[in-house]
């Protein structure tokens, strides 16, 4: 099925969407091996531009982004630690996976990273709206992933649909890595497009495009808890869900 998506209210499909993927798609960016895992700053800018007017906009009555079908993705979090410890999550958008991944569980600080933030924090139902997730002491960094520049300050870090809003997928997962302590905790969620067409669809909001394989590699640094590798038939619904351990 060829998929155009401009904006969240021009989505054309068929025919429209062939006329329109022969003036603007992305396959200048695809890689065979690895899918599209960088993007240059225009494309990732437009993008950002489609993610704060859909939440501010068209989905501006959401309170949540795809929590529980997260939650039940990764099992319920049952192989999440009671305690997390000082804690980022990068990529947080406006809601973060956090609060779901937080009941019960103990926390010493929250970092929350988003370059996008500031603006999140205009929006009703922010979170973190007060400068404050759930009360705790926290840090909000409103930057790009790639500018994280921390080097083992975190005992969990939580990325979950995050990479394919990301410029330079391989930068990100080099500061995710880099973040956490030895022996501290990744959440990682990610969609993964092994069989994909990239001459049939475009989505202005989600530039990037991984294959499982770039997933993978990088999860060898890690003791896998979880580990839901999907049936690879379908790469618009394709679901990695991961819990490691870095060694």
């Amino acid at each position: 099925m060829k998929i155009w998506i401009g904006s969240p209210s021009d989505v054309r499909q068929g025919e429209e969407a062939l006329k329109a993927l022969a003036k603007q798609n992305d396959s200048k960016f695809w890689d065979d091996e690895k899918g599209i895992i960088k993007v240059d700053a225009e494309r990732w800018k437009a993008a950002q531009k489609f993610e704060f007017d859909g939440w501010s906009r068209n989905w501006a009555h959401a309170t949540s982004d795809r929590n529980s079908e997260h939650e039940k993705g990764f099992n319920d979090y049952i192989n999440v630690p009671q305690s997390l410890g000082n804690v980022i999550e990068i990529g947080c958008g406006q809601f973060t996976q956090l609060q779901t991944i937080s009941k019960d569980r103990t926390i010493n600080q929250v970092t929350l990273l988003d370059p996008l933030i500031e603006k999140y924090k205009q929006l009703p139902h922010c979170t973190y709206k007060n400068g404050r997730f759930q009360d705790r002491p926290t840090q909000l960094l409103c930057r790009q992933a790639e500018l994280l520049h921390a080097t083992e300050e975190f005992n969990t870090a939580i990325c979950i649909n995050v990479l394919e809003h990301v410029q330079d997928v391989e930068a990100v997962l080099t500061m995710l890595h880099r973040a956490i302590v030895p022996g501290g905790i990744v959440i990682f969620g990610e969609r993964c497009y092994d069989g994909l067409d990239i001459d049939e669809i475009y989505d202005i909001g989600h530039p990037i495009r991984v294959k499982m394989k770039v997933f993978e590699d990088w999860e060898q640094q890690f003791i896998p808890l979880f580990n839901i590798t999907p049936v690879l038939n379908n790469p618009l619904n394709q679901a990695h869900y991961f819990i490691g351990r870095k060694i």
